[in-house]
């Protein structure tokens, strides 16, 4: 599960429950508009706008980790 907390204001504000495996890596777009996760079943993008999942790719069979990097096109 990946939480997304408020400093200020010490609370979560936004959860994302959509992997079935323990998440390994996470990034952030620079505007703060989009997140990349990866874990063992792939690597989702997020729209955190929208608090949903915008695109999705499968893990490899062969893959025992996986990391993400976020760059701007």
């Amino acid at each position: 599960m990946i939480r997304i907390w408020e400093v200020k204001q010490q609370k979560n504000v936004a959860s994302f429950a959509d992997h079935t495996a323990p998440v390994s890596s996470l990034a952030f777009s620079e505007n703060g508009y989009h997140m990349a996760s990866a874990a063992a079943d792939g690597v989702k993008l997020w729209d955190l706008r929208k608090l949903k999942v915008i695109n999705y790719g499968m893990a490899s069979d062969a893959a025992d980790s996986m990391a993400v990097g976020y760059a701007e096109a």
